[in-house]
């Protein structure tokens, strides 16, 4: 015997379709980001993305409630929730740069063999733009076409490693982290 009180409403078809154009802007707004993050996008476009992102996780929330409590479905917007849960477990554990970077290593490889510049305008290889490639301090340096205040990107060295006697006096000073064999990122700072 069932109560009214207890029994589930059926959810009204605006409500139905509501969910799923809540979703799919979950899933468009999450691969851009996703993707941005993988190519090193610039900021402006990632903060947008992800403020974008934020608004449709609280619509989301709020979705959810109201079809928990009014019609008594815990079902109603609970995948935008869990697409937007999978893809902070995807961000937090790097998997955009990770996925990123497989995509590009063979065609960035290739460039580094010869280290030829592109040409003098901005370059795409693999899933990054480059506003420059060239030779500096023994090794091939890819600069990251990003708008930020200080130069970027990934560089390879014959030898393996960054040879710090091949500075130049009064250029910037150049901080390398390990990135992934062979391959190290940098930033030019000063």
């Amino acid at each position: 015997m069932n109560s009214v009180a207890t029994q589930r409403r059926r959810r009204p078809t605006w409500f139905r379709v509501w969910t799923f154009l809540l979703l799919f802007a979950v899933i468009v707004v999450g691969a851009l980001l996703f993707w941005q993050l993988g190519a090193e996008g610039t900021l402006p476009v990632r903060t947008a993305l992800f403020g974008a992102l934020g608004v449709l996780g609280f619509l989301a929330l709020v979705t959810w409630l109201v079809s928990l409590v009014r019609y008594r479905s815990p079902l109603g917007a609970l995948g935008s929730l869990l697409v937007i849960a999978v893809l902070g477990v995807a961000v937090w554990q790097n998997v955009p740069e990770r996925a990123g970077w497989r995509v590009s290593v063979n065609t960035l490889e290739g460039r580094a063999e010869s280290c030829e510049a592109p040409g003098p305008d901005r370059t795409r290889l693999g899933v990054y733009t480059f506003r420059f490639v060239g030779p500096k301090q023994g090794g091939c340096f890819f600069y990251l076409d990003a708008e930020s205040q200080e130069s970027h990107g990934f560089a390879r060295f014959p030898d393996g490693q960054p040879n710090a006697e091949t500075e130049v006096a009064g250029a910037p000073a150049i901080e390398y982290s390990s990135w992934y064999n062979g391959w190290y990122k940098f930033t030019e700072v000063g």
